[in-house]
C-alpha cells in the first residue's frame, strides 16, 4: 500500500481553524452535539478560550502536554479544545484503563 492511498493530496486545515471558519459563518447554530450536550460554535470557543487562558495562568505554554481523565463528556470535549486552542498538546486518558499498583517487597 502506497502512501498516496492513505493520505491525500491538496489543502488540509485543522479543527482549531474549522471551528474559527464557523464562527465566521454560523456562531450561533448547532455546531455539536456531545452526549445529548449541543454547542453552538460560539458555545465552544468561549469555554475553549476560558479554558486555554486558566492554563495559562497556571504557567502551561504552546507545546506543554495537558493530560486529562475525564470519563467521555461534554466536558472532556470543552477540556480537548481548551486545551488545543492554546497550542498545548492533549494527552485525553482512557478511564477505562485500570492498573494495580505494587510495591516493592
Amino acid at each position: 500500500m502506497s502512501s498516496d492511498s492513505i493520505w491525500q493530496k491538496g489543502e488540509q486545515t485543522t479543527l482549531t481553524a474549522l471551528l474559527d471558519t464557523r464562527l465566521e459563518s454560523d456562531p450561533d447554530g448547532e455546531y455539536l452535539d456531545v452526549c445529548g450536550t449541543k454547542f453552538s460554535a460560539a458555545d465552544v470557543d468561549e469555554n475553549a478560550n476560558r479554558i486555554a487562558n486558566g492554563l495559562s495562568a497556571l504557567g502551561l505554554g504552546r507545546g506543554d502536554r495537558v493530560a486529562t481523565l475525564i470519563e467521555n463528556s461534554p466536558e472532556a470535549l470543552l477540556a480537548w479544545w481548551g486545551t488545543v486552542q492554546g497550542g498545548r498538546v492533549a494527552v485525553p486518558v482512557n478511564t477505562a484503563y485500570s492498573a494495580r499498583w505494587r510495591t516493592c517487597s
